[in-house]
C-alpha cells in the first residue's frame, strides 16, 4: 500500500540519477538533462520522497503542487563529484507554489572542491517560494563515508568533526517566502550573500557558519549533519509543539544553539601529561561571513539566529512576534527568538525588533539561560540603527563573551529600547539563594553571560522593568560599564541587594520617576505623550458651560521646579518640587 492513513505519509519513493547536468523548468533551453517544472510538481504531489541526484542543477519556472490527500512530499537535491567544475544549485526565476500538502527540500553540496576550479554555490533568484509551512534547508550534510577523512562521534546526534568542510558560498537575491517554518543555511559556507529577502509568517531563520577548537588536532562543529531530517522536524499544528518530539532533540538543540550561544565561552579542556596541566581550548568562529541588505523578515513565534565570524545586516528590519504557550514544550523554549553569534556584528541603518506578548510561559526560558535576544561578540550600530525588545519572562537581552555594543560616530547611531513587563520573584521559601524553579527568578531587560563584562560605548539605552523585574544585571565582577553612553533607566526597589546593580564608566545615568516612565511607555505603545498642564487645560475647555471665564492676561505661566539629585557612582534621579508657590524641601545628605 502505497498511502498511510495513519500517518497521512505517502510511502512512495522516486529515484533519479543522472549522468550529467539537470535542468528543471518551464521548457528545455541547452543540451542538459532535463525534467519539466509542471513533470515536477505532479511528481512531488503523488510521491512521498523524490531524490534527484546530478553534477548541478539549474532550477526555474512554475512548479504547482498539490498533493495526494493533503500528504507531505521530501525534495532532494545531491550533486556529485565533479572534476571539472565545481558543483552548484540554482534557482532562477523559480515560482514555487504548495497548494496542499507541505514541501520540505533539502540540499546536499558534494564536499570536494579543487582550488584551482573555485568553489560550489547555491543560488537564488527572483523566486518566490510557497511550502504551505513546510521547510528548506540549504548546505550539504555530514558523517560521509565516501570521503577519505575520518571522524569520531560520541553518538548519532553529536559529531565533531577533525577536518574541516570544503567552503561554499550562497547568494539570495529577490526571493519571497510566504509558509515556510524553517529556512536554514548550514554544512560549511564561507559567505552567505542575501539581498531583497521579504517574509511574512511563522518562519525560523537559523544560519549557521560552525566553530572550530584550535586544538593540536583541530576538531570542527557544523552542528547539522542531516538536512533532510532538520527539514523534517517542524509539525504542521504548532498549538503544543513547534518541532516533533525525537529522542535526540534535547542534544539537536545543544549542537545548534547552547554551544553557539549559551555556551560560547565554554572551553574544550584536555589534560597535558608532560605539562601536567589542563588545557583549556576555545571555541573560534570559522572564517565565515552573513551579509543581509534591503531585507524585511516579520515572523510570529518564529526565531532568528545567525552564527559566522562576521555579520553584516544593512537597510533591514527584522521583526518577531509571540504569544504562544510554551508549556508543552520540552526544548523549543531553549532557543532566543534574535540570537547573533560572531566576532562582530555590524548593524547598519537596521532594525532588530521583538515584541513578546504580556503572558507566563510564552517568553524562552530563563532556566536554560535562554534570552528574548542573545548576542555573542561585539556589535556596532551605524546610521541611526535600533534594538527595540520587550518580553515578559527571563532575560530580555543577554550578551557574552566580553562583549562591546557601541555606536560608530554618534550615541544616536545605536539606540536599544528594553521592556521587561515580568513581576518580582516570589518570596524565597526553600535553601537561601536558591530560585525554588520560581519562572520570574531572572526577570531582567539588561543581563550578562557568566563570568564576563560587557562595554556600552557611544549609545542610548533604555531599560525599563515596571512590574517588578530588574532593569539591569550589573556586578564588580560581572559588569556593565557605561562609555560616554546615555543610561536611562526604571524599576521598583530591590528588595535584596547582592551588589548587582553596580553601573561601571562614565555614563550619563538617569533613573525615571514614575509619571516619566509612562511618558516613555506611552510613546513606546504609540500614544502622544501626555502632560498634567495639557490635561488640565482639556478638563476645562470640555467643561465651558460649567466654568466661568477667567482673564488669560491676569495668569502667570508658572515652571514647576525639578531637581536632579545624583549619587558618588553618577547614578541621578530626578525630583519635581513644585513651583515657586509651593514650600518644598529636599534633604540631599552632604554637598560636595
Amino acid at each position: 500500500n502505497y498511502y498511510d492513513d495513519g500517518s497521512k505519509k505517502l510511502k512512495t519513493k522516486v529515484n533519479l540519477k543522472l549522468a550529467d547536468n539537470l535542468d528543471i523548468g518551464n521548457k528545455k533551453v541547452g543540451e542538459n538533462s532535463f525534467v519539466s517544472s509542471n513533470f515536477l510538481g505532479s511528481l512531488l504531489g503523488i510521491s512521498g520522497e523524490v531524490n534527484l541526484n546530478a553534477h548541478n542543477f539549474d532550477i526555474s519556472g512554475d512548479i504547482n503542487i498539490d498533493s495526494y490527500k493533503d500528504t507531505d512530499s521530501v525534495l532532494l537535491l545531491n550533486t556529485q563529484l565533479n572534476y571539472t567544475n565545481p558543483s552548484y544549485i540554482r534557482f532562477n526565476k523559480a515560482n514555487i507554489d504548495t497548494k496542499n500538502g507541505r514541501l520540505f527540500i533539502a540540499t546536499d553540496l558534494m564536499d570536494k572542491n579543487f582550488a584551482d576550479k573555485g568553489i560550489s554555490d547555491i543560488q537564488i533568484i527572483d523566486s518566490k517560494f510557497n511550502f504551505n509551512n513546510g521547510a528548506i534547508v540549504l548546505g550539504r550534510n555530514g558523517l560521509r563515508r565516501n570521503l577519505e577523512d575520518s571522524r569520531t562521534c560520541i553518538n548519532l546526534a553529536y559529531c565533531l568533526e577533525d577536518t574541516q568542510r570544503s567552503p561554499f558560498s550562497v547568494n539570495i537575491s529577490n526571493l519571497q517566502l510566504d509558509k515556510v517554518d524553517d529556512f536554514v543555511i548550514v554544512g560549511g559556507f564561507n559567505n552567505v550573500d542575501i539581498d531583497r529577502l521579504t517574509h511574512i509568517g511563522r518562519g525560523n531563520f537559523y544560519i549557521y557558519g560552525g566553530y572550530s577548537y584550535n586544538k593540536e588536532k583541530p576538531s570542527y562543529d557544523y552542528a547539522i549533519f542531516n538536512t533532510k531530517d532538520r527539514a523534517l522536524r517542524t509539525e504542521i499544528n504548532h498549538t503544543q509543539r513547534r518541532w516533533k518530539f525525537n529522542n535526540n532533540l534535547r542534544q539537536w538543540i545543544n549542537n545548534e544553539f547552547l554551544y553557539a550561544f549559551d555556551w560560547w565561552t565554554a572551553t574544550n579542556n584536555s589534560y597535558d601529561k608532560i605539562k601536567q596541566e589542563v588545557i583549556k581550548t576555545p571555541k573560534s568562529h570559522l572564517e565565515t561571513t552573513i551579509n543581509i541588505r534591503n531585507s524585511n523578515i516579520k515572523t510570529n513565534d518564529g526565531f532568528i539566529n545567525l552564527m559566522a565570524k562576521n555579520i553584516n545586516l544593512t537597510d533591514s528590519q527584522f521583526n518577531v512576534t509571540f504569544d504562544r504557550n510554551m508549556s508543552f514544550e520540552s526544548d523549543y523554549d531553549r532557543i532566543h527568538k534574535i540570537g547573533l553569534s560572531a566576532d562582530k556584528t555590524i548593524l547598519d541603518h537596521t532594525s532588530l525588533n521583538i515584541q513578546g506578548a504580556e503572558k507566563l510561559n510564552v517568553s524562552p526560558s530563563s532556566k536554560m539561560k535562554a534570552a528574548t535576544m542573545y548576542v555573542v561578540g561585539d556589535l556596532e550600530g551605524r546610521n541611526s540603527s535600533s534594538i527595540n525588545l520587550k518580553s515578559h519572562q527571563g532575560y530580555t537581552l543577554m550578551t557574552d563573551k566580553n562583549a562591546t555594543l557601541r555606536g560608530e560616530k554618534s550615541k544616536n547611531d545605536l539606540t536599544i529600547t528594553l521592556l521587561n513587563t515580568g513581576p518580582k520573584p516570589a518570596p524565597e521559601i526553600g535553601i537561601t539563594g536558591s530560585a525554588d524553579n520560581d519562572a520570574n527568578a531572572a526577570n531582567f531587560a539588561l543581563a550578562l553571560g557568566d563570568a564576563t563584562k560587557t562595554t556600552i560605548e557611544n549609545a542610548t539605552v533604555i531599560a525599563l522593568a515596571p512590574n517588578g523585574a530588574k532593569a539591569y544585571y550589573s556586578h564588580k565582577d560581572m559588569s556593565i560599564v557605561l562609555k560616554n553612553t546615555d543610561f536611562t533607566f526604571y524599576e521598583q526597589p530591590r528588595e535584596t541587594n547582592y551588589g548587582d546593580d553596580e553601573l561601571a564608566g562614565d555614563g550619563n545615568i538617569k533613573r525615571l520617576n514614575e509619571r516619566q516612565l509612562n511618558t516613555i511607555l506611552d510613546k513606546l505603545n504609540g500614544l502622544k505623550p501626555t502632560y498634567l498642564s495639557r490635561e488640565q487645560s482639556n478638563l476645562v475647555e470640555n467643561n465651558k458651560s460649567g466654568v466661568k471665564s477667567l482673564q488669560s492676561e491676569a495668569l502667570e505661566d508658572e515652571k514647576s521646579v525639578v531637581v536632579s539629585i545624583c549619587d558618588e557612582n553618577n547614578k541621578c534621579e530626578d525630583r519635581i518640587i513644585g513651583n515657586k508657590h509651593t514650600d518644598a524641601k529636599v534633604s540631599v545628605g552632604e554637598i560636595r
